[in-house]
């Protein structure tokens, strides 16, 4: 399940591609189909990345305002966002969550409710050492950064995190908030990651989940870099655009697959690739 989790593919075609060869959906448009989407073996659709600057977001709006389970971030992640297309997706500049509609760009906070949204990218380090990244969010957010540019240690960790107890925190995601925060509050332990070494010029595949009942809404990722402090939080920034990279995905040619983007593999600049893990 984990395999087949984010690429776009229905209950039942993930049992025919268990069974056969297994399938990756890829799109061209920006609301993600399976029914308009080609496919193609996973062999053939190498990740890539796209332009700097701008991370992928895929968003759910019109869910459930007050789920009975306390980490409702989890459903999110493992049900919703799994078994029903997205009401659309867009791009963000910044790890910085905004309004979904066009010229809401500044709005960052309060800008909807009952909605989750799943955010992924790429980080490229400005330099080499120990970072920190820590999370804000109202409701809930979990942010899962691999230990390189492959998604294997993303699905351990989100295997982990599927066998928690529920309402637990999850042990074994980067960064996380379960309790309504401040954009300025980073009490939680959890929401302050272990410190991680990076490398400059390599190439880091995240997600960062973000679920909203009612009422106040926000999400951030901060990161401390080298020679900075997770002890002021205020002093740090947001993950900025010039750090980010957009996923896409490689058409082959003659596969009568939409979008990708056959730019440049993250192997080229040092790392093993990626299995693709979403439509484009």
């Amino acid at each position: 399940m984990l395999l087949l989790r984010d690429w776009g593919v229905s209950t039942s075609s993930s049992l025919l591609a268990i069974l056969g060869a297994v399938v990756v959906v890829n799109c061209g448009g920006t609301t993600v189909t399976p029914n308009g989407c080609s496919t193609q073996s996973i062999a053939e659709a190498p990740l890539t990345l796209g332009a700097p600057g701008a991370i992928r977001r895929d968003y759910w709006l019109g869910l459930e305002p007050n789920p009975a389970e306390s980490s409702f971030v989890n459903s999110f992640r493992d049900v919703i966002s799994l078994t029903t297309s997205p009401t659309g997706t867009d791009k963000l500049t910044s790890l910085q969550t905004h309004g979904f509609n066009p010229g809401e760009e500044g709005k960052t906070s309060d800008y909807a409710s009952n909605f989750g949204e799943r955010m992924r990218g790429f980080i490229k380090p400005p330099v080499t050492g120990s970072y920190q990244f820590l999370v804000s969010g109202d409701n809930q957010v979990q942010f899962f950064l691999s230990t390189n540019d492959q998604y294997a240690s993303i699905a351990t960790a989100i295997q982990g995190c599927g066998s928690a107890v529920l309402g637990s925190n999850c042990v074994t995601s980067t960064a996380e908030n379960l309790n309504f925060t401040l954009p300025t509050s980073f009490s939680e332990p959890r929401q302050i990651s272990v410190p991680i070494q990076l490398e400059a010029g390599r190439f880091y595949l995240f997600e960062w989940y973000h679920r909203e009942g009612q009422a106040n809404t926000h999400a951030l990722v901060k990161w401390a870099k080298p020679g900075e402090s997770v002890g002021d939080p205020s002093a740090l920034e947001i993950v900025p655009a010039s750090a980010l990279y957009y996923p896409e995905y490689a058409v082959p040619s003659g596969s009568g697959g939409g979008g990708g983007d056959t730019s440049v593999s993250p192997s080229a600049s040092g790392g093993a690739g990626v299995a693709p893990s979403g439509c484009p």
